[in-house]
């Protein structure tokens, strides 16, 4: 089990990375905003 829920926090903290990434990146232009939601649908639709 601890396996199972180190697995679930190192995802969590990783998805929490990339989209505090993107949204920086997004912040500066509006091009980085659009890739980012689509980075974000696909990465809903793999999960």
């Amino acid at each position: 089990m601890p396996n199972i829920n180190f697995k679930a926090w190192l995802i969590t903290l990783v998805a929490v990375a990339i989209v505090l990434a993107l949204f920086w990146a997004g912040v500066f232009s509006d091009e980085g905003a659009n890739e980012a939601r689509a980075f974000l649908r696909e990465l809903r639709r793999i999960l």
